[in-house]
């Protein structure tokens, strides 16, 4: 009931269940699934993957359920990538088991988490990620980018990071030494500044190392991600309007 000083709103804060009936309420949001098979049927198609079962798999793993509870416990300071990107994200990996996937920008860490979820599944694979900072940023007005007390990658279960390699600093300094260190990337996924320039400094970057995918979180900021795309002639599908990915095709 922190915060709300309207008479009414307290009443009705009261009514609805306090703060467990609000995350009740937000928990049957996230696990409404009913939109997805016509995502993963596009995918399937797109992509030439076969991921329902291991979507299937996902929705029924423990380890899920609990991270879509902390996700309603604290959805009101959280700023991030939606649920059904990140399990077509996991159902993705676990179809190709790619053994190197690289990441900017960690934040809360549901992106990191849904990989590594996949790659204990796969028992093959590291993650390697990159983040400006390890605290909570604070921006320019004051307010957070995680919850009150969280540093990055909190969502992360201490489980699954044995497969995680976690670097701090700026993309442009850490991830053009780290592509070079591992020699070529299977995934990668970008989630840091989404301005143009550094979006497409990121792509072409990665553009010599990588295997099969770049994906990319807020793709509708601007047109980096498509402008990319056609520029080096590589077919593209979005899983939502925010999030899209570029298959890659040596043959």
């Amino acid at each position: 009931m922190k915060g709300i000083k309207d008479p009414k709103k307290v009443i009705k804060f009261i009514a609805d269940g306090g703060n467990k009936g609000r995350a009740n309420k937000i928990l049957s949001q996230i696990r409404d699934y009913s939109n997805d098979p016509i995502i993963i049927k596009k995918l399937e198609s797109s992509l030439g993957l076969e991921i329902k079962p291991f979507y299937e798999e996902l929705i029924d793993d423990s380890s899920f359920k609990k991270i879509e509870e902390t996700l309603a416990n604290n959805w009101r300071n959280l700023g991030i990538m939606g649920l059904i990107e990140a399990r077509m994200l996991y159902s993705i990996c676990r179809a190709i088991k790619p053994k190197k996937i690289f990441e900017t920008g960690v934040a809360n860490g549901l992106s990191s988490t849904i990989f590594l979820l996949a790659l204990a599944k796969n028992e093959i694979g590291t993650l390697y990620s990159i983040d400006i900072s390890s605290d909570n940023i604070k921006s320019k007005k004051g307010a957070t980018a995680l919850p009150s007390g969280k540093k990055v990658g909190w969502l992360i279960p201490q489980v699954l990071r044995k497969n995680w390699q976690f670097n701090v600093g700026d993309s442009k300094t850490i991830l053009p030494n780290l592509l070079k260190q591992q020699n070529y990337c299977d995934i990668f996924f970008h989630d840091s500044d989404h301005s143009y320039d550094y979006m497409m400094w990121e792509f072409e970057t990665v553009r010599p190392f990588i295997k099969k995918m770049i994906i990319s979180d807020d793709i509708s900021r601007n047109s980096a991600f498509n402008d990319f795309a056609s520029k080096h002639g590589y077919s593209e599908v979005k899983i939502s309007q925010n999030v899209g990915i570029i298959t890659i095709n040596h043959s």
